[in-house]
């Protein structure tokens, strides 16, 4: 049974997505508390994990691009909140480049997400859940969803993906496990 996601609404056909979760035996509230803390960029930049991750990238965009270019998301476009449950944001790019090309920034806000429609995009969905357990607990979902705007970006967009998915489902659980730190620490006040 499919339970009806903010994610549904921007991607709800993806040609790609993974999904991670992880039970915090704290109130929704708090482990929404201790996500909304939670600085993306930083946890993937300076863990043990992404740090070598984010170099390879950095190394392939040098070795196929001739220079290291930034592509890696800093601000994702705003789409749908419901607090302190659900959480939905955007992305618009051409990953696959390795840093050949920037993101879209020039949109950014949802009704633009949905409108984007040019050929040789992808546009990537980052969900986070927090659902309630019998417990009361928190169940906390990421859920990434990728769809291409053309049958050249897809195929393109599944290459990029095998070589990325085992780093990127890496960094998803660093990134749980680091508000499930921040969650506890937050209910021991």
């Amino acid at each position: 049974m499919h339970v009806r996601t903010l994610a549904d609404d921007f991607l709800p056909a993806p040609h790609f997505a993974e999904r991670h979760t992880i039970v915090i035996p704290v109130p929704p509230r708090t482990a929404w508390d201790a996500y909304q803390q939670l600085d993306v960029a930083d946890v993937l930049a300076n863990t043990r994990v992404g740090r070598p991750l984010l170099a390879a990238r950095r190394l392939i965009g040098r070795l196929r691009n001739g220079r290291v270019h930034e592509d890696m998301p800093t601000t994702f476009i705003p789409l749908a909140q419901e607090a302190p449950y659900e959480e939905v944001q955007g992305l618009i790019g051409r990953w696959w480049t390795f840093g050949g090309e920037e993101n879209r920034t020039d949109v950014m806000d949802a009704d633009g997400f949905l409108a984007f429609s040019e050929p040789g995009y992808g546009k990537a969905v980052f969900g986070m859940r927090f659902l309630e357990t019998r417990s009361g607990g928190t169940q906390v979902i990421t859920e990434t969803r990728v769809a291409c705007t053309d049958a050249v970006s897809r195929r393109r967009m599944g290459r990029y993906w095998l070589l990325i998915r085992l780093g990127s489902g890496l960094l998803r659980r660093v990134m749980l496990r680091e508000v499930r730190r921040r969650a506890l620490a937050l209910e021991r006040r």
